[in-house]
């Protein structure tokens, strides 16, 4: 077990000490831990709990955050999962990066998607990088009104305007993949809909499931009761499971 141990300010794993300090976002597969500490990357064999190696992401420089109107420093947003030899970094906002596992040393990079515009703030850039998760040799996700990939064999990124499928469904927008579950066929996707049926009060949320190959919307699901927030579905099984604001928790059955 990993824990912070107030007592002595150090992290530890089964008692033994594996970081000077309480570590940040984290990402632990298998015996591999990954975690972000002042603007640094940290990889710790939790085996011997010894560090293996550090990336600093300081190099990268600063951005100006417009809401808060300051300059600031980047930092990971999400830790997208081990492909082949290299982990993958989603660095805020519109950055993903893969660190080769046995050095730290960056291979690759992606901030471009040339083509892509959205609402005259960004283009030809990568939305959100935390808005992908890892499936087979792709990156997946979704955002605004566009399903986006990146193929890790080729390095080659790709996205689809799929505005015309969510109107059929009264779709506003998709919200941020988080750790949204993907099948062979499919992703699951939570979106806001359009106000018309419910009134100007607030808009029905809604789960859908868009098929990975003709980005079609195969499937949907609109919640009356209660939104949805930052609650995002789950698979287990043949099981798909939707927690609502209400702490309702709905139970659907799936087919692929």
């Amino acid at each position: 077990m990993i824990y912070f141990d107030r007592s002595n300010k150090v992290t530890k794993y089964n008692q033994k000490i594996i970081f000077e300090n309480k570590i940040g976002l984290s990402f632990l597969k298998s015996k591999d831990l990954f975690f972000e500490k002042n603007e640094v990357i940290y990889f710790v064999d939790l085996n011997s709990a010894q560090p293996l190696w550090q990336y600093s992401i300081e190099s990268f420089g600063t951005y100006y955050d417009s809401f808060k109107q300051e300059h600031r420093k980047y930092s990971v947003s999400k830790f997208l999962g081990v492909w082949q030899n290299e982990l993958l970094v989603a660095i805020y906002e519109h950055r993903i990066i893969s660190l080769d596992l046995k050095t730290g040393k960056m291979l690759r990079e992606w901030n471009k998607i040339e083509g892509f515009h959205f609402d005259n703030f960004i283009n030809d850039l990568i939305p959100r990088s935390d808005s992908f998760v890892l499936k087979g040799d792709k990156l997946v996700g979704a955002l605004y009104k566009f399903y986006i990939e990146i193929d890790l064999i080729t390095g080659q990124t790709h996205f689809v305007d799929i505005s015309a499928e969510m109107k059929k469904y009264d779709i506003v927008t998709i919200y941020p993949v988080l750790d949204n579950p993907v099948t062979d066929e499919h992703i699951y996707l939570t979106a806001m809909m359009t106000q018309k049926e419910n009134g100007p009060a607030w808009a029905y949320e809604c789960l859908i499931a868009l098929n990975l190959h003709t980005h079609q919307i195969d499937w949907h699901y609109a919640f009356e009761e209660a939104n949805l927030g930052t609650n995002r579905p789950q698979i287990s099984g043949n099981k798909l499971y939707q927690l609502d604001n209400n702490k309702v928790l709905h139970i659907f059955e799936r087919e692929d």
